[in-house]
């Protein structure tokens, strides 16, 4: 009985470990894979179903919690079809891509409010600024600032724009959206306030890209006239690099400032922050995938994407940074939405026929870079991360892992954190606000036995309490810091 204990023991020990190999599917849930997901602090996934009809909030297993029916009056449903962005207090944002409504949701499932905009349909994801202000854009040309609290007009400008592309706020509050008119396609930069302050001529044709912005303030945005276009923070042009075919995603950004894009013949490329090509992947077909995805970065700088690939099998990739393949996953169905990744290394990716995926990999969380996703951070805020810097300011041999004080505190808008590790490991060192949100991902890589000062600027969030998280071999400090702007 002892032996037959022990087998059934080590055969639930092999199963275990098999479960958690990097390329295998943790978990799969039916029905919510209608755009790419948003992710709290406390693991809690909220995702758009397939059909529009609900929003899901699943735990960190994949099992739902609740779900959120949208309705425009006791008749007539709404249907939600946007990547949801959480707000500073944990709120939910969606659109209606039907009815013309905007929606925010509690963490309870409860409706906060809504907003009727049916004059001009909501055409984009949400973007939340450091104070929390919601910036959404419409079918009429209108770009709106909501107030968080009741959803009431903050300013409203209706330029004779449309706009076709997602907003993205930089770390000093200026709003990026590309827009069309008289059939050509403008970056245009707004400022905190509703003020137009340029507007960057991209191209003749359409575009279905978003804006990215990297760490220098550089904006990234593709075209269908097959240039991908960087642009400084005035509005001159910096580089433009030609991919041969129409970019129809958004770009996303590593951790070396690499730049990500998709193209309609199927190839993924890798661009140097100088406008120079890296390398293309060319395993994915052309117009046979949902190409039009952005790609998701890992801890690790693994870049994760989807599509039908020349072996006309529907896989997600995982690839190196070099350019070559790490693994690859054989999917169901073609896989529809751009990812996200969980602390606890879960990438997850929707399937076409509405099957959200939970794969395990080797990346604990998203990469400390700019814009390494869509809407730029797990809840999809669209706001930028600003990126810190990092030194070792000795390696001499330490008895304890241990964390200072931040300094200067009160602050603004830098602080240092200085922290020791007694051996090479793993550091993870995370921001918190004061209900609890993970709001910043300042580090996690592997370091050397010694000490480092690490400077926080917090240039890209409002004033108020924080909470940094510093996390090395199962152990955790936590120090408490004030910004004050």
């Amino acid at each position: 009985m002892k032996q037959l204990s022990i087998f059934f023991a080590l055969i639930i020990y092999v199963i275990s470990l098999s479960a958690q190999t990097p390329g295998t599917i943790q978990w799969t849930f039916e029905g919510g894979a209608n755009n790419t997901p948003a992710i709290t602090a406390d693991g809690t996934i909220y995702t758009p179903s397939t059909d529009g009809s609900h929003l899901y909030a699943l735990n960190s297993e994949g099992i739902k919690q609740w779900k959120f029916t949208p309705y425009y009056n006791e008749t007539l449903r709404a249907y939600i079809t946007s990547t949801p962005a959480i707000g500073n207090d944990g709120t939910i944002y969606v659109r209606d891509q039907q009815l013309g409504l905007f929606f925010a949701i509690n963490p309870d499932s409860t409706e906060k409010w809504r907003k009727d905009l049916t004059i001009g349909l909501v055409e984009s994801d949400p973007a939340i600024a450091a104070d929390g202000t919601i910036i959404v854009a419409t079918t009429m040309g209108e770009l709106i600032a909501l107030n968080p609290d009741d959803g009431s007009e903050k300013w409203k400008i209706n330029p004779g724009y449309s706009y076709y592309s997602s907003p993205a706020i930089s770390g000093n509050g200026t709003i990026y959206i590309g827009v069309t008119v008289s059939g050509s396609t403008y970056l245009k930069a707004i400022s905190s306030d509703g003020i137009e302050i340029w507007k960057f001529k991209i191209s003749s044709d359409n575009a279905d890209s978003s804006p990215a912005i990297g760490a220098d303030g550089t904006i990234y945005i593709g075209s269908r006239d097959n240039n991908l276009y960087a642009v400084n923070p005035n509005g001159t042009e910096k580089w433009r690099y030609n991919a041969q075919k129409g970019i129809v995603a958004s770009p996303v950004i590593g951790p070396d400032g690499t730049i990500y894009i998709n193209t309609f013949d199927g190839n993924f490329h890798a661009v140097n922050p100088d406008g120079t090509e890296k390398w293309q992947f060319d395993k994915i077909m052309a117009m046979m995938s949902n190409i039009q995805l952005t790609a998701v970065i890992g801890s690790d700088s693994t870049i994760y994407i989807g599509g039908t690939s020349t072996s006309f099998q529907n896989k997600i990739y995982a690839i190196n940074p070099d350019g070559t393949v790490k693994w690859e996953l054989i999917t169901d169905n073609i896989p529809y939405t751009s990812g996200t990744i969980t602390s606890d290394g879960l990438v997850l990716i929707g399937g076409y026929q509405g099957a959200l995926y939970a794969i395990n990999s080797e990346s604990t969380g998203l990469a400390n870079s700019p814009w390494p996703k869509y809407r730029n951070n797990l809840i999809n805020t669209a706001y930028t991360s600003v990126i810190t810097s990092i030194e070792q300011i000795s390696d001499k041999t330490v008895k304890d892992f241990s964390l200072s004080e931040a300094y200067p505190n009160p602050f603004n808008p830098s602080t240092n954190i200085n922290f020791t590790i007694p051996q090479n490991g793993l550091v993870n060192i995370s921001v918190y606000n004061a209900v609890g949100q993970n709001i910043e991902n300042l580090l996690n890589e592997n370091k050397t036995a010694g000490s480092y000062k690490l400077l926080w600027n917090a240039s890209n969030v409002g004033s108020g309490l924080y909470f940094i998280k510093v996390r090395f071999q199962g152990s955790v400090y936590t120090r408490k810091c004030v910004l004050v702007k």
